[in-house]
């Protein structure tokens, strides 16, 4: 029996070299799909973040446009409100002394008159 056991001792060896060698390529091969996997994770953020620059861009686009819109709507209203205190002060300014005097005037101007009315209310003197 010892060519057997010479022979058994040969394949266990074998086996378990191709068992080394099995688990050196498992090895090697999670390595790898670590390494894709790592690789395809940065690819992935790559993406993400042009696509996230992309929107925030076009978003910020978007709100200038509206907010342009706003401003220029809010500026030409301001403008007009503006225009009109102004006309309001020029009319004051202008009809403020014709105004004062005809306030004057009828302050002044009082003519004491009794009604009939009370007259004949009166108790008169005799």
């Amino acid at each position: 029996h010892p060519a057997t056991s010479t022979n058994m001792s040969k394949e266990i060896s074998k086996l378990m070299m191709a068992e080394k060698m099995a688990s050196e390529k498992i090895a090697e091969a999670r390595a790898a799909r670590n390494e894709k996997m790592k690789n395809a994770k940065r690819e992935a953020q790559i993406l993400i973040d042009e696509y996230r620059k992309e929107k925030e861009k076009s978003y910020q686009e978007s709100l200038e446009k509206t907010l342009g819109t706003s401003g220029s709507e809010s500026e030409n209203l301001q403008r007009q409100t503006d225009a009109e205190v102004s006309k309001m002060k020029q009319d004051f300014e202008r009809n403020k002394s014709t105004v004062i005097n005809m306030l004057v005037g009828a302050v002044c101007s009082v003519t004491c008159v009794v009604p009939e009315g009370r007259k004949r209310n009166m108790p008169q003197d005799d």
